[in-house]
C-alpha cells in the first residue's frame, strides 16, 4: 500500500472539510448582515410609518410596500417584532441615517 498517497489523498480531504466548514461560517455571518441591515430598515420604516399616520394594517401596507420598492421582504413576525421592539424598548427615538438602505435587498 502506498502510504504516501494514501496521506496525500487524506490530507487533500481535510482541506476541503476545512474549506467548506470556513465557507458555511462565512454564509452565516453574510446572513446576519443581511438580518440586521433589514431589521434597521424595518425598525425605520415603522418610524416613518408611524408619521405618516392610519391604522395599523395601513401602516403595515407602508411598511410592506417601501420594503418591496426597495428589493426586501419581512415576514409578518419580523415586522411585529420590530413594532414591539420600538415601542416597548425606548427606540422610537431611532436615529436614521441617510443612504444606510437605499439599493435592494439581495
Amino acid at each position: 500500500m502506498d502510504w504516501d498517497r494514501t496521506l496525500t489523498l487524506a490530507q487533500k480531504a481535510m482541506e476541503i472539510i476545512l474549506m467548506l466548514g470556513g465557507f458555511a461560517a462565512l454564509l452565516r455571518w453574510a446572513a446576519k448582515i443581511q438580518d440586521e441591515r433589514l431589521r434597521a430598515i424595518v425598525l425605520w420604516l415603522i418610524h416613518a410609518a408611524e408619521q405618516a399616520g392610519g391604522s395599523g394594517p395601513e401602516k403595515k401596507a407602508i411598511v410592506e410596500a417601501e420594503l418591496e420598492r426597495r428589493g426586501f421582504k419581512a415576514d409578518d413576525a419580523m415586522i411585529e417584532s420590530a413594532v414591539h421592539q420600538q415601542f416597548n424598548s425606548g427606540l422610537a427615538a431611532y436615529e436614521w441615517q441617510p443612504g444606510n438602505c437605499e439599493g435592494g435587498g439581495g
